[in-house]
């Protein structure tokens, strides 16, 4: 009788040597046989499927990060424009600082 083929990868499981993986054969890649969960092929989508997560998740986070700035920009040019209200600069500079504001809380809601 002949023997199923078994997966080549070596697994790592509470033991210093490991074991071969028991799961039957799947397909031969990158001179391996390998079963559904150790195909090179799997573990490629999978890390990009894992990288594009962890895209979004940077760009949601840096977005945070990108509206906070600004919050403290609108704070501080505030106060500057509160101790001289009449100053023109102050007034353009609080007029920028809010938009700047507003236009990171729209990209960070767009995500």
């Amino acid at each position: 009788m002949e023997e199923k083929k078994r997966c080549g990868k070596r697994v790592y499981s509470g033991s210093f040597r490991g074991s071969l993986c028991q799961k039957p054969y799947f397909a031969t890649e990158a001179g391996g046989d390998w079963c559904r969960i150790h195909a090179p092929s799997t573990i490629k989508a999978k890390n990009e499927q894992r990288e594009a997560r962890w895209a979004k998740e940077r760009q949601k986070r840096e977005a945070g990060y990108a509206v906070g700035d600004a919050q403290r920009a609108v704070i501080d040019v505030a106060k500057g424009w509160a101790s001289n209200p009449e100053d023109e600069m102050n007034i353009r500079a609080l007029k920028k600082a809010v938009r700047d504001l507003v236009d990171a809380e729209n990209k960070a809601k767009a995500l």
